[in-house]
């Protein structure tokens, strides 16, 4: 008794995808695109998400250190154009430093992050990162 030959031996069959160059089998799925609507690049969707996410989370922190700066330019009596260029020039902390120097100051400004925050909160919504789960 003879066993049957193999069909991958077989001259009129094609070969296996992973016996395949990596070329083909990609213009062979790029010929059948549309025979894969449910392909989705779970990979890409995660890395564009933290990027939307990390540029909506550095607005938000931006535009909340000016608007303390801001408030707090009004509350001191200072210019604000000026009080606000400082954080172009530093942080926070900088900031305060060429303000001036004091407990007094650093209590004012904490009072004026919070505000900024709580009218940021209620313009925009909370920075909190949208989870996916």
């Amino acid at each position: 008794m003879s066993w049957p030959e193999s069909p991958a031996s077989s001259p009129t069959t094609r070969p296996s995808p992973a016996a395949r160059s990596a070329p083909d089998r990609l213009a062979g799925r790029a010929a059948n695109a549309h025979l894969f609507p449910m392909a989705w690049d779970l990979r890409g969707a995660f890395l564009k998400k933290g990027e939307r996410e990390s540029a909506r989370l550095a607005d938000f922190e931006f535009r909340l250190r000016v608007r303390t700066l801001r408030l707090f330019a009004r509350e001191l009596g200072l210019d604000e154009d000026e009080t606000v260029a400082l954080v172009a020039r530093g942080d926070d902390d900088a900031a305060l430093a060429a303000l001036g120097s004091g407990v007094d100051l650093r209590e004012r400004f904490a009072h004026c992050r919070d505000r900024a925050r709580r009218e940021l909160i209620a313009e925009r919504g909370n920075p909190a990162p949208h989870r996916l789960l």
